[in-house]
C-alpha cells in the first residue's frame, strides 16, 4: 500500500464522523427535551417537568463524551494521515483550534452569551474548515496516483459541504436574532433544519473519506 498512514487514519477520520452525526442527533433531542422542560417549567406542570429534565440531563452528557471522542479520533486519524500529505496537517492545527473554542463555549455557558455565541461561531467554521482541508489533501493523493475521478468528485463534495454549512449558519443566525421565544414552533424546525444541514454535510464528508478508503486500498 502505498498511502498506509492515510488509509489508517482516514479510517479514524471516518469513526470521527459517525459519532458526530449521533452527537448531532442527540444535541437535537436535547434542544427539544430543553424547550419541552421549559414550558412545563413556565406552566408548573411538575411531572412533565421531572421527566424532560431527566432526559435533558442524560442526554446532554451523552452529547459531550461522543463530541470529545470524536474529536480525539479526529486528532489521531488526521496525525496519521499528515504523515503522507501537509493538508492533512493544516487541518490538524485547525481542529486543536475546534478544540479550544469547544472548551471557551461550555466555560462560558451561562455566564457570557456573546462569548459562548462567538466560540459557537468559530466551532462551526473551523469544522468546515477541516473537512476542505480533509478534501484537499485526499485530492492531492488521487493526484499522485493519478486518478482524476476522485480528484472531479474532491471538488464537487468541497461545495456541497459549503452549501450546507451556508444553510446551517442561515438556520443559526435566524434563530438567534430573531426567533428568542424557546416554546415558539419556529424554533424547533429551525433547530431542525440546523441539524439536518449538518448532517448532510457530514454525509457528504464521509461519503467522499470512505471512496478515498478504496481508492488507497488499491
Amino acid at each position: 500500500m502505498r498511502f498506509e498512514n492515510a488509509y489508517k487514519g482516514i479510517g479514524n477520520i471516518i469513526t470521527a464522523e459517525v459519532l458526530s452525526i449521533i452527537a448531532t442527533v442527540t444535541g437535537v433531542l436535547t434542544a427539544v427535551f430543553g424547550a419541552v422542560a421549559y414550558a412545563a417549567e413556565m406552566e408548573k406542570i411538575k411531572e412533565v417537568l421531572d421527566y424532560t429534565i431527566g432526559g435533558f440531563t442524560i442526554l446532554g452528557i451523552i452529547t459531550l463524551v461522543l463530541l470529545a471522542l470524536s474529536f480525539i479520533i479526529n486528532i489521531i486519524g488526521l496525525a496519521k494521515a499528515g504523515k503522507d500529505d501537509s493538508e492533512f496537517v493544516k487541518a490538524l492545527v485547525e481542529i486543536l483550534i475546534a478544540v479550544v473554542a469547544l472548551a471557551a463555549g461550555v466555560y462560558f455557558d451561562g455566564k457570557n452569551d456573546l462569548i459562548k455565541t462567538v466560540c459557537n461561531a468559530i466551532l462551526s467554521v473551523v469544522n468546515t474548515i477541516v473537512m476542505m482541508h480533509v478534501v484537499n489533501g485526499i485530492a492531492n493523493l488521487a493526484d499522485k496516483m493519478f486518478n482524476s475521478k476522485m480528484i472531479n468528485k474532491g471538488k464537487t463534495v468541497t461545495i456541497l459541504i459549503m452549501v450546507a454549512f451556508g444553510l446551517k449558519a442561515l438556520a443559526e443566525i435566524v434563530l438567534k436574532f430573531f426567533f428568542k421565544d424557546p416554546k415558539a414552533n419556529i424554533n424547533v424546525i429551525l433547530s431542525l433544519v440546523s441539524a439536518l444541514a449538518q448532517i448532510i454535510q457530514y454525509l457528504f464528508y464521509i461519503g467522499y473519506l470512505g471512496k478515498a478508503r478504496k481508492m488507497l486500498r488499491a
